[in-house]
């Protein structure tokens, strides 16, 4: 089936040849865990995650990959395919391939024309893409460096924080390389990442409670490959044989009394999304169930007159996802695609102002006097299963203006409900070349446990101390 467009905003923007912002390193995801599908596998002597096994990316850099956690109770989901489809298909589950996947927690907000326009003044939002390996980007992007790399560009992360968002101006209308594969030690060979969600491991680690970032924890959406579509039965798909198809939207639930996945159930058709022909293929997918929007990406090789990220709103036709940029509204132009990148995993974040939760911290704009500015990533959680138990990891990322040296980070916390003193990680080296700084993981003493804690990173060259010091915002989690 031939599918006719107008030219869409994103092809639009792809074809200016303004030159290009140059994208940051390690925004505020650059060490949150997430969940992850490889449909190549992945492979390396710490790793062993099979194609199309769920599997987790674990926070912190460097980082690997492992097997989703399971749940202990019955309140916890259990992401293994067995766990998902064994009981109810047990001849057929180890034909389910996924290729996009969502627990519904995409929040961020969508206008009735596709536009995502957070409230500045009350919340902030980013989308976070992966890409297939054959993606190039634009001349001087991140993706057309690692294009011409060995391991290609199908595990790289890169986020586009929108226009509009209650946060430090480092961050509004910047992309930022969140997470690559050259900070897992070692690298693999060339993988895909076919699917995304970085709230997978946090529902789990968390116990299955709901909080603030992610409201939704006991719902599974996701779309499985042409190919596997059909080796599937039709009752997989509710029994009519239209949505037998790599472009159906599937939901599955957990139920929290028998500690189980109830069987799937169609939530969106072909028809409902224009992915009728039969090589369609939906293979990123974004769900915001309070908002009852869908953003996806398909398969675009046959028809690149279609826009890159998609939103389906609930009726009617979908329509291109856009941003808040009057000059550029095009989302894959701000994370410098080119028309013919395959967007293959797609995932939203909104947190809500002054609404902080023990899964990742936010940055809060407050002018801190300084040379230039870096970023920190901070993540939060429990790993009862590693040793670990309640932790905090962390790390500094860019140098604000101050030249790429040798040098000392320092991190700062500091507890306001317990009174003015800062708590100092002091004289950990950084070395010129480290975009992102090796993650400091720090476990959690018993009195800390409960309290907002703000923390912050500061940058120095003791050799040349005359360049002054970078230091990065503020940034708060609930420990």
């Amino acid at each position: 089936m031939h599918r006719s467009y107008a030219l869409p905003a994103a092809l639009l923007g792809a074809l200016c040849s303004a030159p290009i912002t140059a994208q940051k390193w390690g925004g505020l995801m650059a060490n949150v865990p997430r969940g992850v599908i490889y449909d190549t596998g992945f492979l390396t002597p710490q790793t062993s995650c099979l194609p199309y096994q769920i599997c987790e990316r674990l926070e912190g850099t460097p980082s690997r990959v492992q097997p989703a956690t399971q749940g202990s109770d019955n309140y916890t989901p259990d992401y293994d395919l067995f766990a998902l489809f064994g009981a109810h298909f047990p001849s057929d589950w180890q034909n389910v391939k996924i290729d996009a996947m969502s627990t519904g927690n995409d929040i961020i907000p969508v206008d009735s024309s596709g536009k995502v326009i957070p409230n500045q003044t009350l919340q902030w939002a980013n989308i976070m893409i992966s890409v297939r390996p054959s993606a190039t980007g634009q001349a001087g992007s991140h993706i057309r460096t690692m294009s011409a790399s060995p391991q290609k560009a199908g595990s790289e992360m890169i986020s586009l924080y929108f226009e509009g968002s209650y946060l430090p101006p480092v961050y509004p209308g910047f992309s930022y390389i969140e997470q690559s594969v050259a900070s897992i030690n070692p690298p693999p060979s060339v993988v895909n990442e076919s699917a995304i969600d970085i709230f997978m491991p946090l529902i789990v680690r968390n116990g299955g409670v709901p909080a603030p970032f992610y409201p939704n924890v006991h719902e599974f959406y996701f779309s499985v490959t042409s190919s596997s579509a059909a080796q599937l039965p039709q009752s997989f798909f509710g029994g009519d044989p239209a949505n037998k198809h790599g472009a159906t939207v599937l939901k599955s639930r957990w139920d929290t009394t028998n500690g189980a996945w109830d069987p799937p159930v169609v939530v969106l058709t072909p028809s409902d999304v224009n992915l009728t022909a039969p090589n369609d293929d939906l293979d990123a997918l974004a769900v915001n169930v309070l908002q009852g929007v869908t953003m996806f990406s398909s398969k675009i090789t046959l028809d690149t007159s279609r826009p890159q990220i998609e939103v389906y709103l609930g009726s009617g036709p979908p329509v291109e996802l856009t941003r808040d940029n009057p000059s550029d509204p095009s989302i894959p132009n701000g994370v410098q695609l080119i028309i013919g990148d395959d967007i293959d995993g797609l995932c939203g974040a909104d947190p809500e102002r002054d609404v902080f939760c023990r899964c990742f911290a936010t940055a809060q704009p407050l002018q801190i006097p300084s040379n230039g500015k870096m970023n920190m990533s901070i993540s939060r959680g429990v790993d009862v299963s590693a040793g670990v138990g309640d932790y905090v990891v962390f790390g500094a990322s860019e140098w604000g203006n101050l030249p790429r040296t040798n040098g000392l980070v320092s991190y700062f916390f500091w507890f306001p409900t317990i009174g003015p003193d800062l708590y100092t990680i002091a004289g950990i080296n950084r070395l010129a070349h480290q975009d992102i700084m090796p993650s400091v993981m720090v476990p959690l003493p018993g009195p800390f446990q409960g309290l907002p804690a703000f923390m912050a990173a500061s940058f120095f060259d003791p050799l040349n101390p005359g360049a002054g010091y970078a230091l990065s915002d503020w940034h708060i989690i609930l420990i």
